[in-house]
């Protein structure tokens, strides 16, 4: 399959969790055997065999986690947009707008950024009612 250089955001595009796994995979993720997307497009931890309780079944590097404080950390302290939020809002959301402001350049980057595959697996729309 083809990468486009972007993420289409169309309601109806597909998702790309095959990318996903082979990214998370080189990036050190792990999963105890057993584990399964089960139905082959949306994944989620499902056992296909006794794993004993208390077993640890995924591992998750921390190079591999979006933070507010690694975002602020790459941006700086963003001065004008705080002082809007917190006038408007609150500082308490501050490390959203961070995280916020980290997906959106890493969704300007297309291809080039080293999260695309994770960008590009994410459902399109989101119901949770």
């Amino acid at each position: 399959q083809q990468l486009s250089s972007y993420i289409e955001v169309d309601e109806s595009a597909v998702r790309d969790t095959s990318s996903l796994t082979q990214w998370a995979e080189g990036y050190g993720a792990q999963t105890v055997a057993g584990i399964t997307s089960y139905d082959g497009v949306d994944l989620f931890a499902a056992a296909n065999e006794d794993i004993p309780a208390g077993s640890a079944i995924m591992y998750t590097p921390a190079n591999m986690f979006i933070s507010s404080y690694g975002a602020k950390e790459e941006f700086g302290t963003l001065e004008k947009a705080e002082k809007m939020i917190k006038d408007l809002a609150g500082e308490e959301q501050f490390p959203m707008f961070y995280v916020f402001v980290k997906l959106l350049c890493e969704y300007e980057k297309g291809t080039e950024s080293p999260w695309f595959p994770w960008l590009n697996s994410l459902p399109r729309v989101f119901d949770s009612g």
